[in-house]
């Protein structure tokens, strides 16, 4: 099937599509919709209520805290650095190596 996009007065009908009649207002089956909504408010107000259990309320509250936090502990970057400033900072090559070994293995599986 072809569409004549010429027809800018949209004087052809697609197939399915409804006319409305001669002077009908184009918003009126949405404002039919709105008012017949507010007559049946039987659906929305039936007083279904939502429950959540106090995993996703914890969940959610965890959620919430990590987007609040920037995800940077700001005393330990403060002791490292004074530690660095200081010549104290040692690093334990093997642990180090071995925490290396650790996640390769976890993201190898």
């Amino acid at each position: 099937m072809s569409i004549d996009i010429r027809d800018l007065q949209n004087s052809r009908q697609l197939p399915g599509q409804r006319t409305a009649p001669e002077g009908a207002d184009q918003a009126s089956p949405a404002r039919g919709r709105a008012s017949n909504a507010g007559s049946g408010g039987a659906a929305a107000e039936s007083g279904d209520k939502v429950a959540l259990s106090a995993t996703a309320q914890s969940l959610k509250a965890l959620a919430s805290a990590v987007e609040a936090s920037d995800g940077i502990d700001a005393a330990k970057v403060d002791r490292i650095r004074q530690q660095i400033a200081e010549g104290r900072y040692h690093v334990d090559a093997g642990k180090l190596a071995d925490r290396m070994i650790d996640l390769e293995q976890s993201l190898l599986g």
